[in-house]
């Protein structure tokens, strides 16, 4: 599913760029279907997990749920802060024109800036392969729910914290 994103991502991007053509739909579709192939990930290991987890299938439950409303919400929080502080709704914009302008010195900054590729999903779909091979297949659900939390809670910090300073 990934890897079917990233196919139509990239021939999307590489015709705009061969056209010299940029546009507020593509913007926006892009993010779409990034955000959508990780929350249909997500969605998919919580079920497994709660179909095959025997005597743990409650605790699955809530840690899906977890990590399946926190992903949810550092998505509609990036989205609405990049829609009103940049006219668009590009997650490459929360990153190049607002995380990387923040001050390093800031300890949540620095956090933010070095952890932001463990949410991506390139590296969340080779995490999940790894956990495949060492049959902890329900492990992706710890990490999800723990990384979209952190994650969750440091969008809705960094955007408080410096939503003045893009005005």
């Amino acid at each position: 599913m990934f890897q079917l994103a990233s196919v139509f991502a990239g021939v999307d991007g590489e015709l705009a760029k061969f056209r010299l053509e940029t546009s507020r739909l593509g913007s926006v579709l892009d993010s779409f279907v990034d955000n959508t192939s990780l929350i249909a990930f997500l969605t998919g290991v919580f079920l497994f997990a709660t179909s095959s987890g025997g005597t743990h299938a409650a605790r699955f439950v809530v840690l899906g749920i977890v990590a399946l409303l926190c992903s949810a919400g550092i998505i509609v929080t990036v989205w609405r802060f990049v829609a009103r502080n940049y006219g668009n709704h590009s997650l490459v914009s929360f990153d190049q024109r607002f995380l990387r302008t923040l001050p390093e010195g800031d300890p949540l900054v620095w956090l933010a800036l070095r952890l932001k590729d463990l949410i991506k999903k390139d590296c969340f779909s080779l995490v999940f392969c790894l956990l495949c091979v060492v049959a902890f297949r329900q492990g992706v659900l710890y990490l999800a729910a723990l990384g979209s939390a952190v994650g969750f809670g440091m969008v809705v910090a960094l955007s408080l914290r410096y939503s003045k300073r893009t005005s």
